[in-house]
């Protein structure tokens, strides 16, 4: 079972999706790379998450942020 989506980092939005990015017949990536991948991705402000090759690891790498309490600070 995939883990529930944080908000959207850039905007708050939970309204979100997994999007499936294609790169089977795509001649610029290598021959090794190609296939379906999946992002998420934010309906509100378009925001995308990394190309992983499952919904799970997708979902993960969405989630997995750096330590929050410190946005806004340099």
């Amino acid at each position: 079972m995939t883990e529930q989506l944080k908000p959207c980092p850039f905007c708050g939005s939970t309204d979100l999706f997994i999007n499936d990015v294609d790169y089977r017949f795509n001649k610029v990536v290598p021959e090794e790379q190609r296939g379906i991948y999946k992002a998420v991705v934010c309906y509100e402000c378009n925001a995308r998450g990394s190309e992983k090759n499952s919904e799970n690891k997708a979902t993960l790498a969405w989630n997995s942020r750096g330590n929050e309490s410190n946005k806004g600070q340099q």
